[in-house]
Order: structure tokens, then sequence, then C-alpha cells
């Protein structure tokens, strides 16, 4: 039978088939048989069964009868936003991985998203993930107070019945500061970017430097850095030889800024970033940063979306990416003075 005229199983064949328990097949294809300690090598037998049978859910029957419908909606704050890309990715290998389809839709141009979650609303998903710190809309809020599952991954303020993963910028700040440190930099600059997400991980890094003794951080706003003159003054006497910038992408332009204004880095200034974007290794000099914990952040947040009542905050650790563009300071660097 060629694939195209190919009918697709239901769980009541592949337990006829197997000689097992409908349940047992209901349990091994949406990732909870290990709740009741169900064998690991049957669950494989079903899983195999499954994709050789090509099962495949019915949303649109499992919502008319009010039952889950193992999909999950997903709205996205950005698609343009490179950092997005790897998180879907990751929650798409974990939907085929459990059985589940993700319903997507996502902002563009600035319009009003509530239109998009009415639409994956109608097809009753499970759960809804909001990819994006900051990120909450209106229609959001109420589809949490009605009780359905809502899990946001990304930063920001608390909202009652919205879980929260995260990563854990203040770690992450802690840990580059002092990645800084070892190469011999005393005094530190935040490159900032306009919007709640830069202050956040400003002050992070304002609260490492605090614990540590140090001298708070310079922060440049955009408007400052994006000029020329600024630029050509980091080789000035009291000025950081040591920039954390917001992200990977601020980090990049102020490199490129840098070598337009023959400042060598990292040899007269160290940059930076955070976010580990694909960008990150693969300009020259690659690009120090604080790599987001996508598979962790991904699975948390997936799991919880089907999990409601359960754990509301989670912050994940990121893990240091130590490269080119740091290094240590030139000797007699008068911008590397001890306070």
């Amino acid at each position: 039978m060629c694939d195209s005229a190919r009918v697709t199983a239901t769980q009541k064949q592949i337990a006829a088939r197997l000689g097992v328990s409908r349940s047992l097949v209901s349990r091994a294809l949406s990732g909870t048989a290990a709740s009741i300690r169900a064998n690991p090598a049957t669950v494989a037998r079903i899983r195999a069964a499954a994709g050789r049978l090509d099962y495949r859910p019915r949303a649109a029957a499992l919502a008319l009868r009010g039952a889950a419908t193992r999909t999950l909606g997903v709205l996205v704050k950005d698609f343009g936003d490179p950092f997005f890309g790897q998180m879907l990715a990751e929650l798409d290998r974990l939907a085929r991985r459990t059985g589940f389809s993700l319903l997507m839709s996502g902002r563009a141009g600035g319009r009003d998203e509530s239109g998009d979650l009415a639409l994956l609303a109608r097809y009753r998903p499970d759960g809804l993930l909001l990819v994006g710190s900051d990120f909450m809309p209106a229609a959001a809020r109420q589809y949490a107070s009605a009780g359905q599952p809502v899990v946001r991954l990304g930063s920001g303020p608390a909202v009652s019945g919205v879980a929260q993963v995260s990563m854990d910028e203040q770690a992450g700040m802690e840990r580059l500061l002092d990645h800084l440190l070892d190469l011999g930099h005393r005094r530190v600059g935040y490159l900032a970017q306009p919007g709640a997400r830069s202050q956040r991980r400003e002050r992070a890094l304002r609260a490492a430097a605090a614990r540590r003794g140090l001298e708070a951080p310079v922060t440049v706003p955009a408007a400052a850095w994006q000029d020329d003159a600024w630029t050509r003054s980091l080789t000035g006497a009291r000025t950081p030889r040591a920039w954390v910038a917001f992200d990977d992408l601020t980090a990049i332009e102020v490199m490129r800024r840098c070598r337009d204004a023959g400042i060598g880095v990292p040899a007269e200034v160290s940059l930076a970033g955070v976010d580990d974007i694909p960008a990150a290794a693969l300009v020259a000099p690659a690009l120090t940063t604080l790599g987001q914990p996508v598979h962790a952040l991904a699975r948390r947040a997936f799991e919880m979306a089907l999990t409601p009542g359960g754990v509301r905050e989670v912050r994940i650790a990121p893990e240091l990416k130590a490269r080119e563009s740091c290094a240590h300071p030139r000797p007699g660097n008068v911008g590397e003075g001890h306070t």
C-alpha cells in the first residue's frame, strides 16, 4: 500500500497487535508511562509500532468530546529574533517525540496578537506556550484565568495563573563577571538597549559587581554607543576595557564599530554578549557569551504546559561560552585600575 493511501492505526489496534492494554498504549504515546513504572522496553515497542502504523491522534475528534487534543498552542513574540529559531526547533523535537502537535502563530509588524490566540483557542490545545520575555497578551491572561495551562518561555514580571521558565540571568552575570575578573579586568561597562529585559540584565550585572566589592558598571545607552565618538573614546583614560552587551547582536555591532575605528578586540577592548546565537561563534573574533540553556528551558516549559498546578517558576543557569573576544587587559591600562 502506498503512503498516500495508508489508513492510520488507532490506539486500540496497536494494543491488540502487541497484546497490551489500550491504557498502556495511551500512556506510552503521551509520555506518561514512567509514572506507572511501565517497562521501558515495552514503551519502546509501542512507540515503534505507532511509528510503523503511522498512528496520529485526531485533535478535532478529541476536542469535540472534551478529551485532551494532544496539541499545544505556541504564540511567538517575534519570529525575526534569531534566538527563537533554536527554541522553536527544540519544542518541535519534543512534540514529535511525545506524539504532540504544535499550533503555532506569532507577531509581525506590531500587529495585535489577540486574534492569533483566538485562532489557536478554536482548536482547544491542551496548553499554551508564550515564547518571549515580557510577552503577555491580554488574551493569554484570560486564557489562564479560565483554568487553562499557560507557560511563558522567557523572563518578565509574574502574572497570576501563568507559569514561567527563564534563564537565570543573575547566575549568568555572576559567571561572566568572574570570567572577566580571572582575566584581570577590574572595571566593566554595560551596553544597554531599550526595554525591561535590558534593565534586568543591567541590574544583575550591578548586583554581581557589588557583591565582589567592585565599582558599579558604567552603563551606556544605545543612543550613546551607536555614536562614532563614543567608539573612539574606548581607549581613553578611566574607560573600562571590558564591556558586557545586552545581547549578542549588540556585542557584534559594537565589535564592528571597533574594527571600523581601528580598535582591536580583544587586544584593546574585551566584548561579551548574552544568548549565544549561532552567529556568536562565527564572527571574528568569536564572541564570549552566556549560552541560553535552550534544551532545558524548552523541556521544562513543555512539561509544565502539560501538568498545570505544579511548579510556577523555574530559572535555569546559562553556560559560559569563553571565546576569543575577551582577553587579559594590556599592562598599565588606566581603565583597569583597582578601585
